[in-house]
């Protein structure tokens, strides 16, 4: 069941009511239909001394992301986030980065949110519809 519902976006719970279950199943349906965005990645740059180490979405619930697709430019991956409706999301983002002295500040990475052109449509770029920097600042260890 878990397998069914993670990747509609879904949870998985107990039939508290065995008499609603058709009800919430009509809901939990109707939720799912209401997602109206498809192949939708997020974009992770990043310069070549850094790379992801890994990429979790947390929330609305627990779920890995899978493997990197190839992005535009060899320092950029895309990662499938499946579709979307009006629902937030959150992500746990790990990176590897080179060590360096404290106050020294970089570019850690740069996300987007992409639309990808489906195969064979004839389009000749990505849509990005958001994108936001993440600043990476080295600190001595005792002010951590």
């Amino acid at each position: 069941m878990r397998g069914i519902a993670e990747p509609l976006g879904g949870t998985l719970d107990i039939v508290a009511d065995p008499a609603g279950l058709a009800a919430d199943l009509a809901q939990a349906v109707g939720s799912w239909l209401e997602k109206d965005i498809a192949n939708l990645y997020l974009r992770v740059w990043t310069p070549r001394s850094v790379r992801v180490t890994r990429l979790h979405q947390v929330s609305p619930f627990l779920s890995d992301v899978g493997a990197p697709w190839p992005g535009p430019n060899r320092n950029t991956v895309d990662y499938l986030l499946g579709s979307l409706g009006a629902e937030g999301r959150q992500f746990d983002l790990r990176l590897a980065l080179p060590c360096e002295e404290p106050g020294t500040e970089i570019l850690g990475a740069r996300l987007g949110l992409v639309l990808r052109a489906p195969a064979g449509d004839g389009a000749d770029s990505d849509d990005v519809h958001a994108q936001c920097d993440v600043p990476v600042v080295w600190r001595d260890g005792a002010e951590l």
